[in-house]
């Protein structure tokens, strides 16, 4: 999941408009805000796509978390659906 979670950081990091939040130590949960879009419909879009992420409540953060149930497909879906928004 680890592996998994370091792509996501990643590719979500390469994206316009977007800024994965730093951390000091790996972690399977990747957070990250989308400039001109709020975390709770950025969380809303995303569930729409079938990518369930959380917002977290009084900051602009959107959180994944990322586990041995998800595989490539679901990072790309998450990241094409964030790019969308980040451009829109």
């Amino acid at each position: 999941a680890m592996e998994k979670a370091i792509l996501l950081r990643a590719k979500l990091a390469a994206l316009p408009n977007v800024r994965v939040v730093s951390v000091e130590r790996a972690s399977t949960i990747v957070s990250f805000t989308l400039e001109g879009v709020a975390a709770t419909i950025a969380a809303t879009r995303l569930e729409d796509a079938g990518v369930l992420v959380r917002s977290i409540p009084g900051t602009e953060y959107v959180r994944a978390s990322v586990g041995f149930w998800n595989d490539e497909h679901d990072i790309e879906r998450l990241v094409q659906v964030v790019h969308a928004l980040s451009t829109s």
